[in-house]
């Protein structure tokens, strides 16, 4: 069965609305709470706006927004998988981080391509 290329530009617009509805669902009581003398707080907002930067980027023709959030997105999902492994490959913390880490880095990949 041969793929249905008419719906990759789709596919890459909701990979975009996961990665905003993740960062708004997970951050953004933390980020309404303006606690900037935590450097643990400045990472999470620093990832909340980077995630929505990624969704924006997708309206312009331009790709180098998309690729800068992407890489940003991607670098900042690893750093909270590295903080939150504890030993066991199944933890909650790695697993949460995995798909807007995979999904930024195809971003850092593709551009808006």
């Amino acid at each position: 069965m041969k793929p249905i290329k008419s719906l990759e530009n789709i596919a890459k617009w909701l990979l975009r609305i996961s990665v905003v509805v993740f960062v708004v669902f997970y951050f953004f009581n933390e980020v309404k709470t303006m606690k900037f003398d935590n450097v643990y707080y400045l990472v999470k907002l620093i990832y909340f706006i980077f995630g929505i930067l990624l969704f924006a980027g997708g309206f312009r023709k331009n790709a180098s927004l998309t690729v800068i959030s992407g890489l940003f997105v991607f670098l900042i999902s690893l750093f909270f998988i590295f903080q939150g492994y504890r030993g066991d490959l199944i933890y909650k913390e790695l697993v949460v981080y995995i798909f807007p880490a995979v999904t930024a880095l195809f971003f850092v990949s593709k551009g808006n391509a």
